[in-house]
């Protein structure tokens, strides 16, 4: 019941965080976007758990926003620099 909010809670910080101070403080790395998206597929087809399945879902769309934002700063610091 509360693995969804919980789990979404640090990616919500972490994204705020990046949008709020405009740069981007922890290195993610985009691997964990592929490891979520295994883990959809496989909840799916073998364990069709629709409440972990929508868990990863959410957690997957947060870290896309983070990579995102991640991309659009690191783009525009070196916009600055030059």
């Amino acid at each position: 019941m509360f693995v969804i909010p919980i789990g979404a809670s640090s990616n919500i910080v972490q994204l705020r965080t990046i949008l709020s101070n405009n740069h981007f403080s922890f290195l993610f790395s985009n691997s964990i976007i592929i490891i979520i998206l295994a883990r959809i597929i496989i909840n799916i087809l073998e364990t069709r758990d629709m409440n972990m399945v929508l868990n990863l879902f959410i957690s997957l769309i947060l870290n896309i926003s983070i990579v995102i934002a991640f991309t659009v700063y690191k783009t525009e610091s070196k916009d600055k620099t030059t």
